[in-house]
């Protein structure tokens, strides 16, 4: 467990940032083991958040102390294979989207992304359609079909600099009421691409500094 006021965010694993894009990972050992004080693991590299990890282990350096972060590590045997798990904290980006300045309206869609920007008066600017079609796909397959979108949609409110408006579903009520929506509808609530899909835009929407309102 890491804590923020320990050398690198935890006394007991320190992470160091290679040359080469991996992480090393010193582990302090117990003295009962007499087999020395340290285990070094390297050539460590993670399939998701390095990024954010990387930040992490950054942010620890700085001479700031209200830079540092906690770091916390868990390591799992499995299958022969040593996985480590890392949890840390996000540093909340600077914020670009002007509130006031007009917004972005987006409807999701089976199908699609309805995009609609409006002015501060809330009058209509420019409407468009992102092509997000997840019927018929597997799980990986929609995972890179609206990973692409919400790329596009957010490039474009980076853009314009203005908040992302979406719906807010109340999924039990839509659900309890399927037959007056038509097998269309139902299908994306069945689907798990809405979901998906507003996780992943609030996300990125995250990273990119661009609030998100339902």
């Amino acid at each position: 467990v890491g804590s923020k006021g320990e050398t690198a965010g935890n006394q007991s694993c320190v992470a160091t940032l290679e040359k080469d894009g991996t992480i090393s990972l010193r582990l302090r050992l117990p003295n009962v083991l007499d087999v020395g004080k340290y285990l070094n693991l390297t050539g460590t590299k993670f399939k998701y958040g390095q990024d954010v990890i990387e930040e992490a282990i950054r942010r620890n350096k700085s001479k700031n102390k209200a830079d540092h972060v906690a770091i916390t590590y868990r390591f799992l045997k499995k299958n022969g294979k040593l996985y480590v798990y890392v949890t840390t904290d996000l540093k909340k980006p600077e914020t670009i989207s002007i509130w006031g300045s007009g917004v972005i309206g987006v409807d999701l869609n089976v199908d699609r992304l309805a995009v609609t920007e409006t002015d501060r008066f809330g009058n209509k600017l420019k409407s468009f359609n992102i092509p997000c079609d997840t019927r018929y796909k597997t799980a990986d397959q929609s995972k890179a079909i609206i990973g692409e979108a919400v790329k596009e949609l957010i490039a474009f409110a980076v853009s314009k600099k203005k908040e992302i408006v979406i719906e807010n579903l109340d999924f039990s009520k839509k659900k309890a009421q399927s037959d007056a929506f038509g097998k269309r509808y139902n299908r994306m609530l069945s689907s798990f691409a809405y979901k998906y899909t507003k996780d992943n835009l609030k996300a990125r929407a995250f990273d990119a500094g661009i609030t998100v309102r339902e």
